[in-house]
């Protein structure tokens, strides 16, 4: 590619053979030149490089650096192990693992302006998938444009065909939720249909106070 020796490599499904993966590596740099994304046949996306440039970039100066980005959706705070026993009590959704081999790889509390909610994170080794949780009602008039109703998913569910990265928004037991990553979309579909049903409504109460137990062990303040 682009003039340059490479490794093809391919990623297939161990159970049954599937192709998830096509990889075009340089041999000398280890770069990535090309990656292809299929669910069996069918390729779901391709990324290439136009054009390849390996000469050293000069040196900036201090003063032409670019800004250091921050953060500004909220105060996000890891949940340590310790600490996820508390929010199964409260009856937040924190699965200890998803199908198809979707390991934990963090949980995070999140407060912002919208309130208090969950994200959990599980990768596969090849990608990795969000998972956010609010109490409340979803505002299903205000959905960005382009979303198409899901069966079989929760009270009500939406996803956004073509999108990236992929999303599904459902609604059950008093809970928005939220599943987001760049698995091809029947196994997001199948990740999000493995997350187990939310408290019931009647159980606010505990949601609060796992939530608040959460907070309270992780805040520097107590």
């Amino acid at each position: 590619m682009l003039d340059r020796p490479t490794v093809g490599l391919e990623v297939v499904r161990r159970d049954d053979g599937r192709l998830r993966e096509r990889f075009e590596v340089d041999r000398v740099t280890g770069l990535v030149l090309r990656r292809e994304s299929y669910d069996g046949d069918l390729r779901l996306r391709l990324a290439t490089y136009s054009r390849l440039d390996l000469r050293p970039a000069p040196a900036a100066s201090p003063r032409d650096a670019a800004p250091a980005a921050a953060w500004r959706g909220g105060d996000a705070t890891p949940v340590r192990a310790p600490h996820l026993d508390a929010l199964r009590e409260g009856g937040w959704v924190v699965p200890a693992a998803l199908p198809d081999g979707y390991r934990p790889a963090g949980v995070y509390a999140v407060a912002s302006a919208d309130g208090q909610h969950l994200q959990q994170i599980f990768d596969d080794g090849l990608y990795s998938v969000s998972l956010f949780q609010q109490r409340g009602r979803a505002d299903w008039a205000a959905l960005t444009e382009g979303a198409r109703p899901v069966h079989g998913l929760g009270d009500r569910a939406a996803e956004w065909p073509g999108a990236v990265p992929r999303q599904i928004v459902w609604e059950a037991g008093g809970t928005v939720l939220s599943l987001v990553g760049d698995a091809p979309p029947a196994e997001l579909r199948a990740l999000a249909a493995a997350v187990p049903a939310p408290a019931a409504p009647g159980l606010l109460a505990r949601l609060r106070t796992g939530l608040e137990r959460m907070w309270s062990g992780l805040s520097p303040w107590h």
